[in-house]
């Protein structure tokens, strides 16, 4: 079954040739938020990750065609035209990005064997769990776990997620994993800021209660069999898990990508605009350089001086690294 055409049915395809697919039932109101070039080019500017994969943008003026999360200076938009897949932008001319790659990008895919579309992903850990183990007999710990366990289950439900996977002493859990919404990523920040709230509540009054650390990043997510067993991979799976140990360097309980907050919709922007704040560029290991907010800590940082955490020195903890976001509140 094709997309009607008013929707914008794009040509999605592996890395073998181009395969027609409908992602109607898979990303309905994502899709609709892309409908017309002035929201294409809207998506464009503030680098929306949830447009990504839906369509590509090419620059006349260089002869290039980029994803709409592309980090490169924005070109003006007389010299842009939007196409709905790659081989389209190819098939005109244009010649891919070497920035953003996006043909080494993950494409969206509906088959029987994978569905690869945007979600939302948080991982959450204990802090210290394994001095804590060290510590009490292994049925008091299990029963510290079993209460953990209980209590960020209710939350991560009642922001709509899912719990993909206990891990012990963590959980990771997943923003639209039925269907790709356009509030997912909202759902997942929210979801991380009442799970970091309750956390800090529980230890105010219980002696044994646990601290914990929380990453969020949004993007596109395979959903698919591996060995069995129903996984989630991909490059947006290893960001957030990455976040979350990242809490503990950057001593903040709480961090997320840039592209979450990108993703969230103007409208639902103030509800967490207070909580939040741009930390800068942070080092991943295996993910490389990504932009990141943390929950902010009541007081002014120092500048970081940590190679490990900014690149250039462009940015600082406290900088805006989505201007944009911040000026449409």
């Amino acid at each position: 079954m094709n997309i009607p055409h008013a929707i914008g049915e794009p040509n999605i395809f592996h890395f073998g040739a181009p395969v027609r697919t409908t992602i109607v039932q898979h990303v309905p109101d994502l899709a609709r938020l892309f409908v017309t070039n002035d929201a294409k080019w809207l998506a464009t500017l503030e680098r929306d990750a949830r447009a990504d994969g839906l369509f590509v943008y090419a620059v006349r003026t260089t002869g290039i065609y980029c994803r709409p999360i592309c980090p490169s200076r924005k070109p003006k938009r007389g010299n842009v035209t939007f196409y709905r897949a790659m081989d389209e932008a190819e098939a005109a001319g244009f010649r891919s990005c070497k920035v953003c790659r996006p043909k080494l990008a993950a494409r969206l895919v509906a088959s029987k064997a994978c569905n690869v579309r945007p979600a939302a992903i948080l991982f959450a850990d204990i802090v210290g769990s394994s001095s804590m183990a060290k510590r009490l007999r292994p049925d008091e710990m299990m029963e510290r776990l079993n209460a953990f366990h209980c209590w960020t289950g209710r939350l991560v439900t009642s922001h709509d997620g899912v719990i993909h996977k206990n891990l012990g002493d963590g959980f990771m859990a997943v923003f639209g994993d039925d269907v790709s919404r356009a509030e997912d990523a909202f759902r997942a920040v929210r979801c991380g800021v009442a799970l970091m709230d309750q956390a800090a509540a529980l230890q105010s009054t219980d002696d044994h209660a646990v601290a914990i650390g929380i990453g969020v990043h949004y993007g596109l997510v395979a959903f698919g069999d591996a060995g069995g067993a129903r996984a989630l991979l991909g490059d947006t799976v290893n960001v957030a898990s990455r976040l979350e140990s990242a809490t503990r360097r950057l001593g903040r309980p709480l961090v997320v990508s840039d592209e979450s907050m990108l993703a969230i919709q103007i409208h639902q922007r103030a509800a967490i605009a207070d909580r939040l704040e741009a930390y800068g560029n942070i080092r991943l290991p295996g993910c490389g350089l990504q932009r990141v907010w943390a929950v902010r800590n009541g007081r002014p940082e120092a500048p970081c001086t940590d190679s490990r955490k900014v690149n250039d020195g462009t940015m600082r903890p406290g900088e805006e690294s989505t201007r944009s976001w911040h000026a449409k509140l």
